[in-house]
């Protein structure tokens, strides 16, 4: 089974098998592009099913709080194209998620890899009149008071037309 979106620079498709549901996004733009993978194990149908509908549900969204930390956050995603309107009360739980990540600017590639990670926040956010669920994943490392040496999370997008097409065919 493979689904499909493209809309203004973005391409996403999802293709699940074999126990493993994989989201590819590709990201255009004039300068910078990014190519990203979220796989995600498909064996427990019942939790990849539960996570898709807290995405969906519009009654788990609560609007952004009007302070200066998600102004100066909003503006990190609007550099990147996206507006965040919502967060969610509870990010949903994907089962078992990789994740792997190129950008290229100019010409200069940098890629990364996260076998085994998780979610750390999730939003809903806009784009060119489409919605997208806005994620940051992979977890803050901290060692020490004031040392914020360690890794830090990464973002990926995934159109909400798509997630609500493949909770449609599984």
């Amino acid at each position: 089974m493979e689904q499909s979106f493209s809309h203004k620079g973005i391409h996403a498709k999802c293709k699940f098998a074999d126990s493993k549901l994989e989201i590819v996004v590709d990201i255009k733009g004039w300068l910078r592009k990014r190519h990203y993978q979220l796989a995600f194990d498909a064996s427990d149908l019942q939790a990849l099913r539960t996570a898709l509908l807290v995405c969906l549900d519009a009654s788990s969204y609560l609007a952004l709080p009007d302070h200066w930390i998600v102004k100066v956050d909003n503006f990190s995603w609007r550099m990147f194209g996206f507006l965040r309107t919502h967060h969610f009360t509870k990010p949903p739980e994907f089962p078992s998620l990789a994740y792997s990540d190129e950008i290229s600017l100019l010409g200069m590639s940098q890629s990364k890899s996260r076998p085994q990670t998780q979610i750390t926040d999730a939003f809903i956010g806009q784009r060119k009149g489409e919605q997208y669920l806005l994620l940051r994943v992979g977890q803050y490392v901290t060692q020490g008071i004031g040392n914020m040496s360690g890794s830090r999370p990464d973002t990926a997008v995934i159109p909400m037309l798509l997630l609500s097409d493949l909770l449609r065919t599984i």
